[in-house]
């Protein structure tokens, strides 16, 4: 079985959320398990946050980044990019050469240009460093970005009767599964990858229940 060293960057612009750091634990789990589920042949690992500077370590293959911000800055961003001037739940914005890596299992053949994200929180080449010269060879893909509304987030849980953490993680599985190419637009489409986030639903079952009872203590 093939091994994939995932890592995810984290910006928490949340009013509330920020406070909350084994939440942020929470979402990175979640993310794991919608790209462990769509990809079962591998075993996704995620890297340690504490351990990126330890010497000699690893580089990650892939990289995700993922911003909470307020409904005014998601209401931008999906006007901007969708078309739709309202604020939404999650954005996803993937990176198609990324993907493509993804799939054709050739996260390996590092020291190419990475390609560009165009989320929130990078917004530049992959391969190349904010002053325009090449990064070191290497670098990991990035998959893409992944931008979660708090305030619609907050909003939706509480008319679905669902703790917020919940439904966040669960936006965070959508928004996974988009960024290795899953989508909705047709009737199979969506049956598959409403599959594939059941099975990371199943995943982060007992990190949930954790959480669940430490949100209780």
């Amino acid at each position: 079985m093939r091994h994939v060293l995932l890592a995810c960057t984290l910006c928490d612009r949340s009013e509330g959320w920020s406070v909350h750091k084994p939440f942020h634990q929470l979402l990175r789990h979640a993310l794991w398990a919608s790209l462990q589920s769509a990809s079962p042949s591998r075993r996704i690992v995620m890297e340690e946050e504490e351990g990126r500077e330890r010497q000699g370590h690893r580089p990650p293959d892939y990289v995700v980044d993922v911003s909470i911000v307020d409904d005014a800055v998601i209401h931008m961003m999906n006007r901007r990019h969708r078309g739709r001037d309202m604020p939404t739940n999650v954005l996803s914005f993937w990176d198609e050469q990324a993907c493509d890596a993804w799939h054709s299992m050739s996260w390996t053949s590092h020291g190419m240009s990475r390609g560009t994200s165009r989320g929130l929180s990078r917004g530049m080449s992959r391969g190349m460093s904010q002053d325009g010269r090449h990064r070191p060879s290497m670098a990991p893909w990035c998959l893409g970005d992944i931008i979660l509304g708090y305030q619609t987030v907050m909003k939706e849980s509480r008319a679905l009767s669902m703790t917020w953490y919940r439904h966040a993680c669960r936006l965070i599985i959508h928004g996974g599964l988009h960024l290795v190419g899953y989508t909705h637009g047709t009737e199979g489409a969506y049956r598959l990858m409403e599959q594939k986030a059941d099975k990371a639903w199943a995943l982060t079952r007992a990190a949930m229940r954790d959480y669940d009872e430490s949100m209780a203590g």
